[in-house]
This record gives structure tokens, sequence and C-alpha cells, in this order.
């Protein structure tokens, strides 16, 4: 679990420019229109050679950075795919 926010931001950007993922940061000037459920900040993707094995992956990042938890459950949405 990141537990140093930064740290975890340039990891997650590390990871990007090494291609393993895609991380698109939102303007950070945006307004919050979502209001208490989500602040949307950024997109995070991932390629793979299977529609399965990208899951694996994306799920595997939300995991250990903290995208997924129980209020926000990626999970939920990738299980369509």
């Amino acid at each position: 679990m990141c537990t140093n926010r930064h740290a975890c931001f340039c990891y997650v950007a590390d990871l990007h420019e090494s291609g393993a993922i895609s991380f698109v940061v939102f303007d950070p000037n945006l307004v919050d229109v979502w209001g208490e459920y989500e602040i949307p900040c950024a997109n995070v993707a991932v390629a793979a050679p299977s529609v399965a094995e990208a899951k694996q992956r994306l799920l595997a990042i939300c995991h250990e950075h903290d995208i997924e938890t129980p209020e926000y459950k990626v999970s939920n949405f990738v299980k369509y795919f």
C-alpha cells in the first residue's frame, strides 16, 4: 500500500514513462462537478495481449496504489470487459 502520495504519483508517472501504463492527469484546476462521489483527477490504462491480462494488470496497479477502495471499486467497472 502506498503511504506517501507524492512517491506514489512519481511511481505511477515512472510506469507511464516506461510504457507499462498510460497515465493522463486531468487539469489540476478542474472544477469539482461530481459532488461527493467522484473527483476526477487522472486516467490509468494498460495494454496487454488479452483483455483478461489487461484487467489483471490494471487491478494490480489500482490495488497497489489505493485507487481501488471500498468506496471506489474499479473492479466493478472492469468486470464488464
